[in-house]
């Protein structure tokens, strides 16, 4: 082969073999991220669909917990509500004895009495339950008293089942107030040999030297209160087809599906794969007493198809119920779904993306190369006739081609990058994880329809979109941003009390925010959940308490939100402890990681928030957001 071919050879070779290495690069490059990105796909997949699936479950749980919580409130409260009606029905009596004596001015005293008489004779409420009874002071003779054997008769040594004598007792109440309230034990007709509680409130008539008396048996009040409770629960709804179902350890109490199964034995009852799940809920509730899942097949309400679903039940000692409510696994695959069609879509914009760039590459790499060659050539042509020439020619080419083999690994090195890219996806990966918990928050607000969920979903998609975008910009690619939003503290504090007036008026406390407002640069979300924390921890306080007039009370000044309430105090020994992670003074309740993550979520905004005691005043106090 003379000179002149092997010049043409070198010149061929100069001009190919970085563009036939490049290529065999990317091919090799972009197989290995095919196959990388594929199995990324399946296990990003996976973990998706278990995070939904765990997500759903806790707020289904959060739900039902929720409801538990109230009926507890409502159990703890029902001495106090009967308490306050029966001293209602005694102030109604009281207006209508001031009306009567009012209206009849000409009237004997004696005249006024009857009439008196006869209409607090007549007078029932708590279904017919309730009726009032009267005897005079002086004489202890009874007035009034549906019973009629009792109507005229001395009291004076009239006794209930544990040998109290009422005269006495009502008289040592009222001898002190004029009024009050006792707890008296006495028998009912069709139970004769067992006592019951009663709890009676009287008042002393001073016109008439008359006491005037009415009274509640307990258990009378908790079948009314578990009646009306049956009714609440079984008409509530939430998401898309959320319900609850009321049983006990023998047959099932209420279902807003299943009528039929109303009263029905719980050993006849099976769901779709042949299991007493009726009494696998009740075996299951009473064992865990802070309630468990459990998974089985079920019609779904709404399409009618059999379906696997997770119920979380949960056993309330005190109603002998055991409440539940549950998910269709279903229901959440329209989620994953998408989700896999969002990620196979960005995969392969990924992937456009990364042989758009290497096309690029090959193409400026290409015409060096052909600059290169025809370069070459024309040294060749200058220098041939000088071998000296042509070694320093040569000399060159080499210098020429280690740039060219510098160039190459660039390019291998960019290939790591990307690499090491896909590597770093965990970390946006983690932010849309994130996202994903707030949504159980706004789900529980009542915040998530479905153009709630095409909201989020788009802004999901948003940072895999981010992902994509930056792959022409290394240095910033791994950067993620978490963009901060100026808010008003007032205004913000009034969207969280939007959720829980209606939960604070039921447990009788009321809630005032005082004070000049003021911005905060931060993040809007994460200080509303630190404030719906702390006004929960003041409501449990309050109720831990067992006041009727609870308050709490927000003060904004100076930059500075104040959180106080007149609910149970905190020792300071114990305040030292209330930030600590899974720490909690609440038996069974609590799971001491809210007061923990309220301080990390303030302290990241630059904030601080601490407890402050002093004159007996307990107040939670955050500063320094600006």
């Amino acid at each position: 082969m003379d000179r002149s071919n092997q010049e043409k050879y070198i010149i061929k070779g100069i001009s190919f073999t970085p563009f036939i290495a490049l290529f065999v690069f990317l091919v090799l490059t972009l197989s290995l991220f095919f196959i990388y990105l594929q199995k990324f796909k399946r296990t990003e997949t996976k973990e998706y669909k278990n995070t939904i699936i765990e997500l759903r479950k806790e707020a289904t749980k959060t739900i039902l917990l929720s409801q538990v919580n109230d009926i507890d409130t409502k159990i703890k409260n029902l001495n106090i509500s009967i308490k306050k009606h029966l001293k209602e029905r005694i102030d109604e009596a009281n207006a209508i004895i001031d009306r009567i004596i009012k209206n009849n001015p000409n009237k004997s005293k004696k005249e006024i009495k009857e009439i008196i008489k006869q209409v607090l004779s007549a007078i029932r409420f708590n279904n017919s339950r309730g009726y009032y009874f009267v005897y005079d002071k002086s004489t202890n003779i009874s007035l009034i008293h549906p019973i009629k054997k009792f109507v005229n008769k001395n009291m004076s040594n009239f006794k209930d089942k544990r040998g109290t004598v009422i005269v006495n007792l009502t008289n040592s109440i009222i001898k002190k107030n004029n009024e009050g309230y006792a707890t008296i034990y006495f028998a009912k007709p069709n139970s004769p040999n067992k006592e019951f509680k009663k709890i009676i409130f009287v008042r002393y008539i001073p016109s008439l030297n008359w006491v005037i008396g009415t009274g509640e048996y307990i258990d009378d009040a908790l079948n009314e209160l578990k009646s009306n409770l049956k009714q609440e629960i079984i008409k509530k709804r939430y998401g898309k087809n959320g319900y609850f179902w009321i049983q006990n350890k023998e047959y099932v109490i209420a279902h807003p599906f299943k009528p039929e199964y109303i009263n029905k034995n719980i050993d006849e009852l099976y769901d779709h794969k042949g299991n007493k799940i009726f009494k696998k809920f009740a075996k299951e509730a009473i064992t865990h007493k802070n309630g468990t899942f459990v998974t089985y097949y079920w019609e779904n309400p709404i399409n009618h198809k059999i379906e696997e679903k997770i119920s979380f039940v949960y056993y309330i000692p005190q109603l002998d119920w055991i409440i539940g409510t549950g998910l269709y696994l279903n229901d959440l695959q329209n989620l994953i779904d998408k989700k896999i069609k969002k990620t196979t879509s960005n995969i392969n914009q990924f992937l456009l993306s990364i042989l758009i760039i290497f096309i690029l590459i090959s193409i400026l790499v290409s015409i060096i190369s052909y600059i290169l060659s025809k370069k070459t050539k024309s040294l060749f042509e200058i220098y041939k006739k000088d071998l000296e020439h042509k070694i320093d020619i040569a000399i060159k080419e080499n210098l020429q081609k280690d740039k060219i083999l510098q160039e190459q690994s660039k390019l291998a090195a960019m290939g790591e990058m990307i690499g090491a890219i896909a590597h770093q996806w965990r970390q946006p990966l983690n932010s849309l994880a994130l996202n994903i918990q707030l949504l159980v928050e706004d789900y529980l607000d009542k915040k998530v329809d479905e153009k709630y969920l095409e909201n989020f979903e788009e802004k999901q998609m948003e940072i895999i979109k981010f992902m994509s975008k930056t792959i022409d910009d290394f240095r910033n690619f791994f950067k993620i941003k978490k963009e901060k939003e100026t808010f008003s503290a007032k205004k913000t504090i009034k969207e969280v009390l939007n959720l829980v007036n209606a939960q604070l008026k039921n447990n009788n406390i009321t809630i005032e925010v005082k004070g000049d407002d003021f911005e905060i640069n931060g993040y809007k979300n994460e200080f509303q959940q630190v404030i719906l924390n702390l006004i929960n921890n003041a409501k449990d306080a309050i109720l831990e308490k067992n006041i009727n007039d609870g308050k709490i009370t927000i003060i904004i000044e100076n930059n500075k939100i104040i959180i106080e309430d007149n609910g149970i105090e905190i020792s300071e020994k114990i305040a030292n402890r209330i930030f600590e992670p899974y720490f909690t003074t609440k038996d069974t309740n609590g799971t001491g990681i809210g007061l923990y993550m309220s301080k990390n979520i303030i302290e990241k905004m630059d904030g601080k928030l601490y407890l402050n005691i002093s004159n007996n005043k307990k107040q939670f106090i955050i500063e320094g957001l600006k």
